[in-house]
């Protein structure tokens, strides 16, 4: 990543534990340095939470079909 990114390996595991908090620069080249592109958005909370809802149904309906076990499935097996 630090070759990649010509940001020293030092201050990336500075980044990774929490130590230092990137500016929009640095993360500009970290995501030059992956191939991404960085963007950052503001969101109304009232649209987020609509997107996180429409997200969590189409999960749950893709593990009905897909017969994924649910928390309390897994808690009932793991009881018998």
């Amino acid at each position: 990543m630090a070759e990649k990114t010509g940001i020293a390996q030092t201050e990336i595991s500075k980044l990774e534990s929490g130590k230092r908090n990137p500016s929009i620069k640095l993360l500009q080249r970290l995501a030059d340095g992956m191939g991404m592109v960085l963007k950052v958005t503001f969101v109304p909370k009232d649209e987020l939470v609509k997107s996180l809802m429409l997200d969590l149904d189409s999960t749950e309906k893709r593990a009905e079909t897909e017969g994924w076990i649910d928390a309390e499935d897994l808690e009932r097996e793991l009881k018998e």
